[in-house]
């Protein structure tokens, strides 16, 4: 039997941190206490209040593929702009989503925006939306352990972002997401997407700033991406190929030829 575990903590009044995944029955004492341990030792501070959410899930998981990774040690702002603006995401909506993302800390899920009206679709300007009900299969988790072990990168988040990145992107209404963690001692954020996509961007904040979040692009009502993203239940059974730097000429050239 397989359970969606979630735990988000903070500390009465900012989100400290958040984990979640797809385990069988058995491993739920150690995935709890792997999460609490997090909760109480993050760099943004120790939680006062931990929640945990787990459910049997009622339904057998859809299986997708990973997104590919690369990464882009390029400008990090002309990374994200050339990007989103190759992705068709407007000026306004990327110019909408870098104020987010560089002016906010305490955006909790993801800000939806309109790539072409750069509008801010979402009703809880704090909140967001949030993804849920995604993990790995055992063989998919192991895949994806090897990769990040062979090209450096840094384990958990390496591992956390992309099981969050590849269930966005696998929602049909989603044209890409711009994400850049709210750790303070974390600066590599990514822009992802179904046609070119994890692209990691090294020092895309300053170090020791918790400034961060994450934004979502669609041309869709907000209803539909709502919908999948909180209620369908992802599983990735397939790990997608891993590169090592790229220019952002290459990424773009390489759909565009």
């Amino acid at each position: 039997m397989l359970y969606s575990v979630r735990m988000r903590a903070d500390d009465g009044q900012r989100h400290i941190c958040g984990a979640e995944g797809i385990f069988h029955e058995k491993e739920i004492h150690k995935i709890q206490s792997e999460y609490l341990s997090k909760a109480l030792t993050h760099t943004r501070g120790k939680a006062k209040n931990i929640n945990f959410t787990i459910e049997e899930l009622p339904v057998v998981p859809i299986m997708i593929k990973s997104l590919p990774v690369c990464t882009c040690g390029e400008d990090a702002r002309n990374t994200i702009i050339n990007l989103l603006k190759a992705l068709k995401c407007s000026n306004d909506a990327i110019y909408s989503a870098i104020e987010i993302i560089y002016n906010q800390n305490d955006l909790r899920g993801a800000a939806i925006i309109d790539s072409n009206s750069g509008l801010r679709l979402d009703n809880n300007k704090s909140r967001g939306l949030r993804a849920v009900r995604f993990g790995l299969t055992e063989y998919a988790s192991n895949r994806l352990d090897e990769n990040i072990r062979t090209f450096g990168l840094v384990n958990t988040r390496a591992k956390e972002g992309l099981q969050i990145a590849s269930k966005i992107s696998s929602c049909p209404d989603v044209l890409a997401e711009l994400c850049v963690s709210d750790n303070p001692d974390y600066t590599t954020g990514y822009v992802a997407s179904n046609k070119y996509g994890y692209v990691r961007i090294p020092n895309i904040k300053e170090y020791n700033s918790d400034c961060g979040g994450r934004v979502i692009f669609t041309k869709s009502k907000i209803d539909n991406i709502k919908k999948y993203l909180e209620d369908t239940i992802v599983l990735i059974n397939e790990i997608s190929d891993f590169k090592g730097n790229v220019s952002i000429n290459e990424i773009i050239g390489s759909f565009n030829s």
